[in-house]
């Protein structure tokens, strides 16, 4: 999988985008190998059924910071228009 991942990274887009859940040292990996090769990175969390708590989320988005990716992506489902309000506080962190 490994070597699956870094043979993406020879094709030379602009972005790739890795899941936030990879382990931690292979992300790491996969950021520094894109950037090497002048590929930007998206380091990107889903949740398809709901949207966590605010501060479950700032987690989430501080995480993304360590990672050192060019941009955080943070997907959820709002069931309410809370939970809309709680991904857009996340602008005041961004």
């Amino acid at each position: 999988m490994k070597k699956k991942l870094k043979g993406t990274l020879q094709r030379r887009d602009a972005f790739v985008d890795i899941e936030l859940k990879t382990e931690a040292g292979l992300r790491t990996a996969l950021i520094q190998e894109a950037r090497a090769r002048g590929t930007q990175t998206i380091v990107s969390w889903h949740h398809f059924t709901n949207t966590p708590s605010a501060p479950a989320l700032r987690s989430i988005l501080h995480e993304q910071y360590r990672s050192h990716a060019t941009i955080g992506k943070i997907v959820t489902m709002a069931q309410t228009f809370h939970d809309c309000l709680r991904v857009l506080d996340l602008q005041t962190e961004a």
